[in-house]
């Protein structure tokens, strides 16, 4: 699930249409959702299994499929 903070929700909207996304998208307009995790930088991708956070990431990612798809098969080994 996908989080977008634009304070403007059409701006969330045509960003998200522009990437052409596949996923679901909570728009957090009153950035309320995104308080909860504070992240130090943006993007911030985290992963989050029974209520808590597993692992993240911040900042850019490159090939980012390749490294959620490596980052899933070590979770997968310790859960």
């Amino acid at each position: 699930i996908g989080v977008d903070v634009d304070m403007e929700l059409q701006d969330a909207l045509d960003f998200q249409d522009s990437l052409n996304i596949t996923f679901p998208v909570v728009n957090d307009t009153e950035q309320k959702l995104i308080e909860a995790f504070a992240p130090t930088g943006m993007p911030a991708l985290y992963y989050v299994y029974n209520n808590k956070v597993i692992g993240k990431h911040i900042g850019a990612i490159s090939n980012i499929d390749k490294v959620i798809s490596q980052d899933l098969e070590e979770f997968k080994g310790q859960l």
